[in-house]
């Protein structure tokens, strides 16, 4: 009777992931959501609001693909919408993340990819998520933070409770085993490069103005070709 229960529970999945869905089977870990959140806040706790389809990886490499994806920055989550039923993808199982769309401002396509499994990174443990903006030599990574702030302001004798989403990044440059934040300016760069002597001797020749995260994203593409 058991072996049929597995055979069973074997042709469930397979049933599922041949057409890249993910399967929610006691013991996959991901969770339905049954409530709806964040209700009364200012702000938004995702990247886009929307859903956008994108390829989930699970730890032994397997690909899901052609999925709607949307992460929840504030609790570090994904959530998959799968037929309606929207589900958080178990965090000790998947290990990266892909997502595309159409920027309307730019008028362009973009692809976006996040990773978690990084044990380097003070602060932050190893399921932790982040955008993988250039990957070599030196990756940089940028980690998407979101607080939530609840104050009570005051206005002609009334208080008011005022609950908001507040937004920031951090951006790291990897190199083996060593990680170092990084700010957008050429200070900073400078002496996070002081730990590899070939970047450092990459950024005297380059001599770039670093301003933005594009401009950051372009040196490190730059010094990995």
């Amino acid at each position: 009777m058991k072996g049929e229960v597995r055979v069973l529970l074997v042709m469930v999945l397979f049933a599922h992931t041949a057409f890249g869905q993910i399967v929610n089977v006691q013991g996959l870990m991901n969770e339905p959501i049954r409530v709806k959140k964040y209700e009364d806040i200012s702000g938004s706790a995702y990247l886009y609001e929307d859903w956008q389809k994108g390829d989930v990886f699970d730890r032994s490499g397997k690909i899901y693909k052609n999925l709607l994806l949307r992460y929840d920055i504030y609790k570090d989550v994904w959530e998959l919408n799968q037929e309606g039923q929207i589900y958080l993808l178990g965090r000790d199982l998947y290990t990266q993340f892909v997502i595309r769309g159409i920027d309307t401002e730019k008028q362009k396509g973009y692809e976006r990819t996040f990773k978690a499994g990084y044990n380097q990174i003070e602060g932050f443990s190893p399921k932790d998520c982040f955008e993988v903006l250039a990957d070599g030599k030196i990756t940089l990574l940028k980690k998407h933070v979101i607080k939530f702030i609840n104050e009570v302001t005051s206005n002609y004798g009334t208080a008011t409770e005022v609950k908001r989403f507040q937004p920031s990044v951090k951006y790291f440059l990897l190199a083996g085993e060593r990680a170092t934040e990084v700010k957008l300016n050429q200070k900073s760069l400078r002496e996070a490069a002081a730990v590899d002597s070939d970047f450092s001797n990459f950024l005297n020749k380059e001599n770039s103005k670093i301003k933005s995260e594009a401009d950051l994203t372009d040196l490190i593409s730059n010094y990995n070709r």
